[in-house]
């Protein structure tokens, strides 16, 4: 059997202080690969439109984007305050 640990068990360093930017902290790297995951659809679109035309972006569909970005921001902060919420 091994002896009990000492001292503080968890780093709670990221979670002092105001929950706004302890979401933040945890957030931002989900909110940036979202954000790069957006961007690659909006380069495929472009080069659908160069290849095939407008009726091909027509078929994906040029407004998933903008859906894409405000489910990216808000995923991206449900996952912060989801972090926060399993550490209590």
């Amino acid at each position: 059997m091994s002896a009990p640990k000492t001292g503080k068990a968890f780093d709670r360093s990221i979670v002092e202080g105001p929950i706004r930017g302890a979401v933040w902290k945890l957030a931002w790297p989900t909110m940036l690969q979202n954000i790069i995951g957006g961007m690659q659809g909006i380069v495929d679109h472009v080069m659908v439109g160069n290849y095939v035309g407008y009726t091909g972006n027509a078929a994906i569909g040029v407004s998933w984007q903008i859906f894409l970005v405000v489910i990216v921001f808000i995923s991206s902060l449900f996952t912060g305050m989801g972090v926060l919420v399993a550490r209590f």
